[in-house]
């Protein structure tokens, strides 16, 4: 009978000391929660903050694409200008190979 309620005292005990362990890990992720918690509040409370500027960020690059385009169009037409002018020189030599009675370079 001793024996017995020794062995229960024991498994009571082991039993009240797992509780107790239990209770500690509880407490530890309550605490981490808690801070996990304010973190996440902190970085809600941000977010309008952190959208603002990448707003003004977008808006920037929005402004400097625009000017690249424009200038990519000046330049395009440019381009367009001076394939015109080669155009223009090249069937110039044409017709005076051609009054020069250079005919033959018509086939290049």
């Amino acid at each position: 009978r001793w024996a017995r309620a020794a062995r229960s005292r024991r498994r009571a005990h082991a039993v009240q000391h797992a509780i107790e362990d239990l209770l500690h890990v509880l407490a530890e992720a309550r605490a981490k929660l808690r801070i996990v918690g304010e973190d996440l509040r902190d970085e809600v409370l941000d977010m309008p903050v952190l959208a603002q500027k990448l707003q003004e960020k977008r808006n920037l690059i929005d402004e400097r694409l625009l000017v690249h385009r424009v200038a990519l169009a000046e330049l395009l037409e440019e381009l367009h200008a001076l394939r015109d002018a080669l155009v223009f020189i090249a069937r110039a030599a044409l017709l005076r190979r051609i009054v020069a009675g250079r005919s033959d370079l018509l086939i290049e």
